[in-house]
């Protein structure tokens, strides 16, 4: 019996076939299942990132104190603490990452509002996915805090939000 015939019978794949069927395995795990990895990392990053932000809770804003902080600064700041450089101003952060719709919102996302016909304030999503969908930012009258973003002024506003960590 020739073993080549039966060898081609059990496997028909050239080395030239086999070495394009390990590119396209290589491929394909590369693009579909690292996301999946990095996803399962995200919890951390995320986290501390928000942990980041809270930690300046409470700080004025930066046009009523020497020592405040802006809505676009903060996520600027926040996002540095985990090796992601922002632009400075929410005008220009809106064009950073990925666009996802209001109801794709989770935790990490930035939220852009409308003041005075266009982008003029950012913030960053807090709550679990499938909760309400709550925000940390630096407010003009308050400074470093949290709102909802069903509250009928924020809604309002509402224009985009930007995915900046996978």
């Amino acid at each position: 019996m020739n073993t080549s015939c039966l060898h081609r019978r059990l496997w028909p794949v050239s080395s030239v076939g086999f070495s394009i069927l390990s590119v396209l395995f290589l491929l394909f795990a590369m693009f579909f299942l690292s996301p999946l990895r990095l996803q399962a990392q995200d919890p951390g990053r995320i986290e501390q990132l928000i942990a980041k932000a809270r930690s300046y809770w409470g700080t004025p804003h930066a046009s009523r104190a020497k020592n405040g902080i802006d809505c676009s600064c903060l996520m600027q700041k926040s996002y540095a603490a985990i090796g992601i450089r922002l632009e400075r101003c929410s005008r220009d952060q809106v064009n950073q990452g990925q666009e996802v719709s209001r109801q794709e919102l989770r935790k990490g996302d930035l939220v852009f509002f409308m003041v005075n016909g266009r982008i003029g304030h950012v913030g960053m999503v807090v709550s679990p996915q499938g909760e309400p969908v709550r925000f940390i930012h630096s407010s003009a009258s308050r400074g470093v805090r949290e709102d909802s973003l069903d509250k009928r002024f924020w809604s309002d506003c509402y224009v985009t939000a930007r995915r900046i960590l996978n």
